[in-house]
């Protein structure tokens, strides 16, 4: 889960074939509700109320769990809103910690089900602990010389059985890829902070990233989508080249405000073209070409950088 919410029982018990004798028989929901650290709430700490659709509309009345965290549901208080439980109807219990001045104050979850049938509901809903109570996930652009970095960062309140977090990106919203794992602590009741540095971005555009959480079975649960926008450069820049002095490799990388045609040459003291590393038009963005002199003789080169408005000049040494 992705904000603060309590943990919750998903284990349900499903009566696929039950009778009623009685139209207006007990039809009971119930179980019992954790903070998100596993302790019991007090009395009267935990509101609930339920509903038949995924707008709060046709609600049961609003009720508190008792001091054990036990809630209980009669499904024939819809009838009373104009709502009945039948065959693909959802049942949502929503409940939310309101301890006055508590860690948890404010912390909600949602219990869903869906029926199969007119006679199909969720008797009892036993204790469950998640695992993994995500409560933050954030994401920051991290100024860089060369090019920016997004950093990402989330919190958990508890984990159960936690294998780690595979993060990953997408560049249209829709086909992510992973490109990095965190492990995660296995099964603790204390708080964990964590944090990954994506560097590898060099184009401007909206980035979405998420977490894929795996617990030690194989298992996994995925986060909300956190999304983060890189600006195209301000202006045009050629940046020094690294290492330097160098042998015999070095990265020369340089920025473009706009799409457009650009020319990387390499020159020796002498003023004579040495090589060409880029004659071609690029996109807006940071870029870097990898420079390989091993069939040059020692000594400073210069490489020069020309755009339709733009021109540069920075100096390098070879030293083998």
């Amino acid at each position: 889960m992705l904000n603060k919410k309590l943990l919750i029982s998903l284990f349900l018990v499903v009566s696929a074939t039950l009778v009623l004798a009685q139209p207006q028989m007990s039809k009971l929901v119930w179980g019992t509700v954790k903070n998100p650290d596993g302790s019991t709430p007090g009395i009267k700490e935990v509101k609930y109320t339920s509903y038949l659709s995924s707008e709060i509309t046709d609600s049961t009345d609003v009720d508190s769990t008792t001091n054990n965290g036990g809630w209980a549901i009669d499904l024939n208080d819809f009838n009373n809103t104009g709502s009945e439980w039948g065959e693909g109807d959802t049942l949502f219990v929503l409940f939310e910690n309101i301890a006055s001045g508590g860690e948890f104050n404010g912390v909600t979850s949602v219990l869903k089900h869906i029926a199969g049938s007119e006679s199909d509901y969720p008797q009892q809903i036993s204790v469950y602990t998640l695992p993994v109570e995500l409560v933050t996930f954030a994401s920051q652009v991290e100024k860089g010389l060369l090019h920016d970095r997004v950093i990402l960062s989330w919190k958990t309140l508890g984990e159960s059985n936690n294998f780690g977090f595979a993060i990953e990106r997408s560049f249209d919203g829709t086909r992510f890829e992973e490109i990095g794992f965190i492990a995660g602590a296995g099964s603790t009741n204390t708080a964990r902070h964590y944090e990954y540095k994506d560097g590898q971005i060099t184009q401007p555009g909206i980035y979405s990233y998420r977490l894929k959480q795996i617990d030690n079975d194989g298992t996994f649960t995925y986060s909300r989508v956190e999304e983060i926008t890189l600006n195209t450069p301000e202006h045009y820049e050629l940046l020094q080249n690294y290492p330097n002095p160098f042998n015999p490799e070095t990265t020369i990388a340089f920025k473009l405000k706009e799409d457009t045609r650009v020319n990387v040459t390499i020159f020796n003291v002498l003023g004579r073209e040495v090589e060409t590393l880029v004659d071609k038009k690029m996109k807006a963005g940071t870029h870097q070409i990898v420079f390989n002199a091993g069939t040059l003789p020692s000594g400073m080169y210069f490489y020069h950088m020309k755009t339709s408005d733009f021109n540069h000049v920075r100096k390098m040494v070879l030293i083998k």
